[in-house]
C-alpha cells in the first residue's frame, strides 16, 4: 500500500513534510508495490540531493551472495537518459536481468526558482525536468570487485548526465550520445562473441494507448550484449520519449515492455509510422552486434543512424530489410561504414542506394569491381555517348568517381586484396583517365587552333609521363596525379587561329587538369610541380627544354633529377615516350648527376617545414616513407642502374634488384619491403581516416583516433594487446629499420633530426654514436645510459631472437618510462632471461600478452627481494600473472 507522510518522516531526518508529500504524490501504485518503506525513504533523501551540478544519485545493494547486484539510478528525466544508463551498464559489463523505471508525474506548475534576469527567471539547468527512479537487477560479466565496478559505473554515468544537461540546445545530447556510443562500441569490440555472427529473431508488438501519440512497445528477443541500450538508443534517435520500462529475463530471452510517447509532431507514432518504428528498432538492434567488424565502430553506428531515416522511407525499404537479414550483409555494411571518411562523404552519404546491389553481388561471390584490364575499353564506350565537350567531361568524371568508389569498396570488403593490388588498380584507372582526358582536350584544341606542326610542316607528337606515385605504380587513397607533358618540336598550329606549340601544349596540360574534376584538394588532383623550372616553367615542355634542363650542366636540382627515376610513359606517342625514357637513363644513370649534399640539405629543409615537436609524420619524419623512397632511388642512381637491372620506377622491383645485385642482403630486402608496405598502408589509413590527402601526422597514441587508425590498418585486439599498441610498436620498429638502412648505405647525413629515434635504433644499428645513444635512451628515464644499452643488447642476442626482441624492446620501454626505477628493472630482466632455457619462447609469450610484461617489469622495478625470487624460480611468473591470481577475490581468512 502507498505509505503516508508520517510513515516516511522518521526515516528521513532533516527533510520537511512538503518534500515527502511531493514524492508520494508524484509516483503511481507500481512504484509502491516495487519498493518497501526504507527504500522509499532513501529515494526521498536522494531526490532531495539532486542539484544542477550533481544531477545523479546511485544506490547499490547486494540482496544475496554471489554477483547479483541491485542498482537504483536517481536523476532528472531527459530524452535519451535511459539509453545513457543502459549504455554505461553495457560498457562496464553489467548484465541486466530485470528492472523497472519510474518518473514523477507532472504536478501543478510552480513559479521557477532562480535569479531574475531582465524580466524573467534564469532557470537552473535541470529546471522543468522531473526526477526519475530507475531500478535494475543483474550481475557482472567482468572480473572486478563489486565496489570497484560500482565506483566506475557511477563516475562514468555522472560525467554523461552532466554533459547531457550542460549543453545548449541539442549540443549536450549530441556530445553525450557520442561519448556513450564510443563506450559501448569499445566494449562490444573488446568482448566480441561468436553469437554476433548470427541474427536472432526479434518479436516486436506495438499497442496504441488511449493517450494521443503514446504506445506500448513489447519486445521479445534473444538476450544479447547491450540489448537495452540499442533499443532505447533507437527510440531516442527517432525523437521518442520513454515514459516507463519493465524488464524481464526468462532463460536466455528478454521480454521488455516500454511505454513511449512522441513529444513533437506526429511522425513515428502517427498514421503509417508504426511499421517504420518496427524496422528502426529491428535494424539498429541487429546492426549493433556487428560493430566489431568496423575499424571505427562509432563512425559506423552514427553513419548507419544517418542512413536509417532514408532507408525507412525508401520505396524499396523491404528489400533493405531482407538483405540485412543476412549476417554477412550486416558484417560487410558495418565494415564499409566504419572504414573511410572519403567513401562516406563523397559517395555513400549521397548515393547510399548503390550499396545494396553492390554488396548483394559481393555476398553472391561476384567481384565488386570489374576487371581492371577492361578499364580503357569501358571508358571509351562510355565516352562515345557524349556529343559535346561538356558532356564528355561529365561522362569521364562520373566514370572516374564510380570506378574510384568501386576500387576502394573492393579493397575494403575483399580480404584477399593487398595494398599492392589497390595501388595497381588505382594506377591503371588514373592512366586510363589521363589518356582519355588528354585525347579529348587535344581534339578540342585542334578544332580551335589546328594541329601543332614543326617549321617544316610535320605534325608534332606529344607524350604524357607519370611521376611520383603514379610513375611508381603506387597510388593510394587520395593520391594526387603527378604528370609531365613533353612535345617533340617547336613551331605553331596549322589552323586559322595560330598559336605556338608551347602555348598549345601548355593549354593541353592545363585543359587536362581542368577536365578531370576533383572532389577534394589532393584527391586524384593533377600536379605539374615536377616539370622543368617548376611554377615558373610552361606546363607543356618541349623536348629541347627537357634536354637542356636535365642534361649535363643543366640547372635541374638533384632532387628533380632523382624524381626522374620514377618517370614512366603512360600516354600519347609511344615512340616519343621511349625516346625520352632513354634520354632519362643517359642523364640519370650514365653520369654523375646526383649531389648527395644537395639532397641532404633539401631533406633537412623539408623536415623542418613539416616538423611538429613530439608529433610523427608518416611521410616526412626520419625513417618514414620519403627516406626509404629517396634512399632506394639514390642507390639505383649511384649503382648506375645496375646494367638496366635497377632501372625501374617501382620501389618493390628496385629492392629486389638491389638484393640480386648484392647491395642488400636477403633479410634487409625483406625488412625494407615490409617497412615500405607498412608505411604506404599507414598513409592510406590516415587518408581514409581524415578524408584528407595532406594531413599525415599521427594522432597521440592514447587518443581514440589512433585506435581507429590501427583498426583501419587491420589490427585487432589480442587479449590485452590493444590494436593501438600494436600499431605504435610497428611504427617505431619499421621507421628504425629504415633509419638503420639509410645510415648503413648512405651515412647519417641524409637523415634529418639526428637525435630522433627509439630503442629499436639501438638494437638494429651498431653505428650509433654515444651522443645519439644518450639522446634516444635518456628519454626513457634511464640514469645509466651505457649500462641500459648493454642490458638491451644482451637481451637482444642474435638472429631470430634479435629480430623478435626489437619489437618487444619498444613495448618494454613504453612500460619502463612509467616505472620509478627503470635501470633496476632492466638489469633484473637481463638476469632473469639469462636464467631461462628458451628466451625466444619467453619473448613470444610477453609479446602476445603485454600485461605479463607490465607485471614482470613492475616487480623488477619495485622489489629486489621479489625480483631475486623470480630469478631463482622463473616458473613463478606463470602463477603470479595468472588471471585468477591477479583478480580473484579473497576472504579475510584467506
Amino acid at each position: 500500500m502507498k505509505p503516508q507522510v508520517e510513515d516516511i518522516l522518521p526515516l528521513v531526518a532533516g527533510l520537511e513534510p512538503p518534500a515527502v508529500e511531493k514524492h508520494l504524490a508524484a509516483l503511481d501504485d507500481n512504484y509502491f508495490q516495487r519498493f518497501d518503506l526504507p527504500e522509499i525513504a532513501r529515494h526521498v533523501e536522494r531526490v532531495s540531493r539532486l542539484r544542477p551540478e550533481q544531477p545523479l544519485e546511485v544506490i547499490f545493494a547486494h540482496p544475496e551472495d554471489g554477483r547479483i547486484i541491485e542498482c537504483t539510478v536517481i536523476s532528472y528525466d531527459h530524452q535519451g537518459i535511459f539509453s545513457l544508463i543502459t549504455g554505461v551498464f553495457a560498457a562496464t559489463g553489467f548484465h541486466i536481468q530485470s528492472g523497472e523505471t519510474f518518473t514523477y508525474r507532472p504536478l501543478a506548475a510552480a513559479r521557477p526558482r532562480g535569479r531574475r534576469v531582465r524580466g524573467r527567471y534564469r532557470r537552473p539547468p535541470a529546471a522543468g525536468h522531473r526526477p526519475i527512479i530507475d531500478y535494475f537487477r543483474g550481475f557482472l560479466d567482468v572480473s572486478l570487485p563489486v565496489e570497484v565496478w560500482g565506483a566506475e559505473f557511477s563516475h562514468r554515468l555522472l560525467l554523461l548526465v552532466q554533459l547531457l544537461f550542460a549543453g545548449r540546445g541539442d549540443d549536450g545530447v549530441r556530445k553525450a550520445r557520442q561519448r556513450i556510443n564510443e563506450m559501448v562500441t569499445q566494449y562490444l569490440v573488446a568482448n566480441r562473441q561468436e553469437q554476433a555472427r548470427m541474427l536472432y529473431p526479434v518479436e516486436i508488438e506495438i499497442m496504441p494507448r488511449e493517450k494521443q501519440r503514446t504506445v506500448q512497445l513489447k519486445v521479445v528477443a534473444q538476450d544479447t550484449p547491450a540489448f537495452l541500450f540499442t533499443l532505447s538508443n533507437t527510440l531516442a534517435l527517432q525523437g521518442l520519449s520513454i515514459d516507463y520500462v519493465r524488464i524481464r529475463t526468462v532463460g536466455d530471452r528478454v521480454e521488455d515492455l516500454l511505454e513511449i510517447s512522441e513529444p513533437g509532431v506526429a511522425g513515428m507514432l502517427g498514421p503509417g509510422g508504426m511499421e517504420k518504428l518496427k524496422l528502426a528498432v529491428l535494424l539498429t538492434k541487429q546492426f549493433t552486434y556487428f560493430l566489431g567488424r568496423a575499424p571505427d565502430p562509432y563512425a559506423a553506428l552514427t553513419r548507419f543512424e544517418t542512413l536509417l531515416p532514408d532507408i525507412l522511407v525508401h520505396p524499396d525499404s523491404r528489400a533493405w530489410v531482407n538483405f540485412l537479414a543476412n549476417p554477412r550483409a550486416m558484417d560487410e555494411l558495418a565494415h564499409v561504414l566504419g572504414t573511410s571518411d572519403f567513401l562516406w562523404e563523397d559517395f555513400i552519404r549521397l548515393q547510399y542506394e548503390m550499396l545494396l546491389p553492390i554488396l548483394k553481388s559481393h555476398l553472391a561471390g561476384q567481384e565488386v569491381f570489374p576487371d581492371i584490364e577492361t578499364v580503357d575499353d569501358r571508358l571509351q564506350a562510355a565516352m562515345a555517348a557524349g556529343t559535346t565537350f561538356e558532356e564528355k567531361q561529365r561522362i569521364l568524371n562520373e566514370f572516374k568517381n564510380r570506378e574510384l568508389f568501386l576500387i576502394d569498396l573492393h579493397h575494403i570488403v575483399d580480404a584477399r586484396t593487398t595494398f599492392r593490388d589497390l595501388a595497381e588498380d588505382l594506377t591503371r584507372l588514373a592512366e586510363a583517365i589521363v589518356r582519355q582526358a588528354a585525347a579529348t582536350v587535344y581534339q578540342h584544341l585542334v578544332a580551335r587552333y589546328g594541329r601543332p606542326q614543326t617549321v617544316a610542316g610535320l605534325e608534332v607528337a606529344y607524350a604524357v609521363f607519370g611521376l611520383g606515385k603514379l610513375g611508381g605504380a603506387a597510388l593510394g587513397y587520395a593520391s594526387d596525379i603527378e604528370l609531365l607533358f613533353v612535345y617533340d618540336d617547336n613551331g605553331e598550329t596549322a589552323g586559322p587561329q595560330k598559336i605556338t606549340n608551347s602555348d598549345f601544349f601548355s593549354q593541353l596540360a592545363a585543359g587536362v587538369a581542368a577536365f578531370i574534376v576533383t572532389k577534394k584538394k589532393g584527391i586524384f588532383a593533377i600536379d605539374y610541380r615536377l616539370r622543368p623550372y617548376g611554377e615558373s616553367g610552361p606546363l607543356g615542355v618541349s623536348l629541347e627544354n627537357f634536354c637542356r634542363y636535365y642534361g649535363p650542366g643543366g640547372p635541374a636540382h638533384s632532387y628533380e633529377r632523382l624524381a626522374l627515376v620514377r618517370l614512366r610513359w603512360i600516354g600519347g606517342d609511344r615512340e616519343l615516350g621511349a625516346r625520352i625514357e632513354r634520354l632519362r637513363d643517359q642523364y640519370i644513370y650514365e653520369s654523375d648527376s646526383i649531389d648527395l649534399e644537395e639532397l641532404s640539405a633539401l631533406r633537412r629543409k623539408q623536415f623542418k617545414e613539416k616538423e611538429r615537436p613530439g608529433v610523427y609524420n608518416a611521410k616526412f619524419s626520419p625513417g618514414a616513407l620519403v627516406d626509404i623512397e629517396y634512399s632506394v632511388q639514390i642507390l639505383q642512381v649511384i649503382s648506375r642502374g645496375g646494367g638496366n637491372q635497377l632501372r625501374t620506377p617501382r620501389v618493390h622491383e628496385a629492392l629486389t634488384a638491389l638484393r640480386d645485385s648484392g647491395i642488400l642482403g636477403d633479410d634487409e630486402c625483406r625488412q625494407l619491403n615490409a617497412a615500405y608496405d607498412f608505411l604506404r598502408q599507414l598513409i592510406n589509413a590516415l587518408r581514409m581516416l581524415r578524408g584528407s590527402a595532406e594531413d599525415l601526422y599521427l594522432p597521440p597514441v592514447e587518443a581514440d583516433e589512433f585506435t581507429h587508425l590501427a583498426r583501419r590498418m587491420g589490427y585487432q585486439r589480442h587479449r590485452d594487446f590493444s590494436a593501438a599498441r600494436q600499431l605504435m610498436v610497428d611504427f617505431a620498429t619499421h621507421t628504425a629499420i629504415v633509419r638503420s638502412f639509410v645510415e648503413r648505405h648512405l651515412g647519417r647525413k641524409p637523415l634529418p633530426a639526428p637525435t630522433m629515434g627509439n630503442v629499436a635504433d639501438l638494437i638494429l644499428n651498431d653505428r650509433l654514436s654515444p651522443e645519439r645513444r644518450q639522446a634516444i635512451m635518456g628519454k626513457y628515464g634511464f640514469a645509466n645510459v651505457e649500462r641500459a644499452c648493454t642490458n638491451f643488447l644482451s637481451l637482444a642476442g642474435e638472429g631470430e631472437r634479435r629480430e623478435l626482441f626489437v619489437k618487444l624492446a619498444v613495448l618494454a620501454c613504453d612500460i619502463l618510462r612509467r616505472e620509478s626505477a627503470p635501470d633496476l628493472a632492466l638489469n633484473n630482466w637481463e638476469r632473469f632471461v639469462a636464467s631461462l632455457a628458451d628466451p625466444v619462447a619467453h619473448y613470444n609469450l610477453l609479446f602476445s600478452q603485454p600485461r605479463r610484461l607490465e607485471i614482470l617489469l613492475g616487480i623488477f622495478s619495485r622489489s629486489q627481494f621479489l625480483a631475486n625470487t623470480l630469478i631463482r624460480q622463473p616458473d613463478f611468473l606463470a602463477w603470479v600473472t595468472a588471471h585468477e591470481t591477479l583478480y580473484g577475490q579473497r576472504t579475510k581468512a584467506q
